[in-house]
């Protein structure tokens, strides 16, 4: 049996490998002057539990994108919990809304009931085709309860790839400087 350090190795490489070939599918959807750069698995997360999102209220919890790289969105999962955190809601009562603060677009039409926008942990929601965020932006992930009598903990997870500005490769160092996308 191997040493845990050595299973431990094991499960990274494995983890890196399928990362790696998920990332490699994603990739025609980067403009062609993204496609040298190193990415990386990456979920960017907006909690709603403190506080707890009320009954009928609506609250917003902006995502700052990291300075260092792009991030290519590609599922969009949630998670609901009672207000004491101890009990996972199958359905839950609220709509999803998300706008991308830097170029003032929603992702949607209007707010979208959780069930039909986010998927599970376990099968999250692909955002086809996946959407490339600048570096440095800000999403507001809104959330609009319509449960009339209880409160909930709701955790948002945006999936994807951050884009970092370095390459991949000196020998494809050529393309147009992230500060121009």
């Amino acid at each position: 049996m191997p040493n845990p350090t050595q299973q431990q190795q094991d499960i990274q490489a494995a983890q890196t490998a399928l990362a790696n070939q998920n990332a490699q599918g994603v990739l025609a959807y980067l403009p062609r002057s993204l496609r040298a750069r190193v990415f990386d698995f990456f979920s960017y997360t907006a909690d709603f539990n403190n506080p707890n999102l009320p009954s009928l209220a609506t609250q917003t919890v902006p995502i700052s994108i990291q300075a260092d790289s792009h991030f290519l969105a590609t599922a969009i999962a949630a998670i609901t919990f009672d207000s004491t955190g101890q009990t996972l809601i199958a359905t839950p009562l609220w709509k999803l809304l998300i706008n991308d603060a830097g170029s003032g677009r929603n992702l949607s039409s209007a707010a979208i009931f959780g069930a039909s926008y986010t998927g599970t942990g376990q099968l999250p929601f692909p955002v086809m085709p996946p959407k490339l965020i600048k570096a440095s932006a800000t999403l507001n992930v809104q959330l609009q309860s319509t449960d009339s009598a209880n409160a909930r903990i709701v955790q948002v997870v945006i999936h994807g790839f951050k884009v970092f500005k370095m390459f991949r490769d000196k020998q494809t160092a050529e393309g147009t400087p992230v500060d121009q996308l």
